[in-house]
């Protein structure tokens, strides 16, 4: 009998430091929103910024209680599911085409190791960091993987997200390839939303 047919799953729930942070942020958003609405009662021009503040602090944390939930990586008999925050993934072994370790990605602020499973083209299947994931954890997918004849890239040196970009293009998430456009394409809808909010709250007092 093959070991696939006694295999047992396999289970990988998010670190703490990955979710707390997240789940207090949140919640801080949440509590300045309410008490921005709070402390508006009076001030009914100001009050279409505070409804704005407590409804991105309730689906802020709406968000952040699902991450912490329900994300996990799960696998058993050749078959893989990445769960993350609402989005479900599921594959096979034979959809993979390689896998990349790299020890270390430079994000400026913190280097932490990943784990890529590619698929064909470059397809992004799945991504196991060691800030959301225990590293032993990481290297017993790495070792199921191999077993099954998955070829792995083990990049040892300290990359930068430019390095590995130019290295393997398509594997990164394309705001991750092009940090600057997407900060700038947010910064602009941040103030095209609050702008909005702004000029609704003040035209009023020009009508009058």
């Amino acid at each position: 009998m093959s070991h696939d047919q006694t295999a047992p799953t396999t289970e990988f729930r998010l670190t703490n430091r990955a979710r707390v942070p997240l789940l207090v942020s949140m919640f801080l958003i949440l509590a300045l929103g309410a008490l921005q609405l709070l402390l508006s009662s009076s001030l009914h021009q100001v009050r279409p910024i505070a409804y704005c503040l407590f409804a991105t602090g309730i689906v802020g944390s709406a968000y952040a209680i699902a991450f912490a939930v329900r994300s996990r990586f799960v696998f058993r008999d050749g078959s893989y599911r990445q769960q993350f925050a609402l989005l479900t993934h599921q594959f096979s072994v034979a959809d993979i085409d390689k896998i990349i370790a790299v020890d270390a990605i430079d994000y400026g602020t913190r280097s932490p190791a990943h784990l890529f499973i590619v698929g064909k083209l470059d397809r992004h299947l799945a991504r196991l960091t060691d800030f959301t994931f225990q590293r032993p954890q990481m290297e017993l997918l790495i070792n199921d993987l191999v077993t099954r004849g998955v070829p792995i890239e083990h990049l040892q040196e300290r990359l930068t997200v430019k390095q590995f970009d130019s290295r393997f293009p398509g594997v990164f998430y394309w705001w991750e390839s092009h940090r600057g456009a997407f900060l700038l394409l947010t910064a602009l809808a941040a103030l095209l939303v609050f702008g909005t909010i702004g000029a609704v709250s003040i035209i009023p007092l020009f009508t009058r």
